[in-house]
């Protein structure tokens, strides 16, 4: 795994609402194959992202529970659902766009997030490496 720095831009937008959050993370990287695997911390939450041709998969981790995973695949939704006290939550993915390089590495990822068939937010994710 090799040391790097990994500039990561988060967008976030909601039905009137919209967040930019720009941030530099001390990062592992490691590539096998043709898979990339992309390790870093950031407020406490540990990132795992792993890359291989059109997927890419997302897991957060905070303080030792994994919050969740993502799996991008071009123009295919993706769905969980969220057991809570007021009852189930259907959330799905819904992949917009995909951009990724391996070397320089850059991904670009866009999709919407869907509750209950409701749009909440556009979310945009920007990994960026300069060498």
């Amino acid at each position: 795994m090799d040391n790097i720095k990994l500039h990561i831009k988060e967008i976030q937008s909601y039905e009137d609402f919209q967040n930019e959050t720009k941030y530099t993370v001390n990062a592992k990287m490691g590539k096998k194959d043709k898979t990339v695997f992309i390790r870093y911390e950031h407020e406490g939450i540990k990132v795992n992202i792993k890359v291989k041709n059109e997927k890419i998969e997302i897991s957060q981790e905070e303080n030792g529970i994994s919050k969740n995973i993502l799996i991008f695949i071009e123009n295919k939704p993706w769905q969980y659902r969220l057991y809570t006290e007021v009852g189930n939550i259907d959330i799905k993915i819904s992949t917009q766009k995909i951009e990724y390089s391996y070397e320089p590495l850059h991904l670009y990822l866009k999709y919407d997030v869907l509750m209950n068939e409701k749009k909440i937010s556009t979310n945009e994710y920007h990994y960026n490496l300069d060498l």
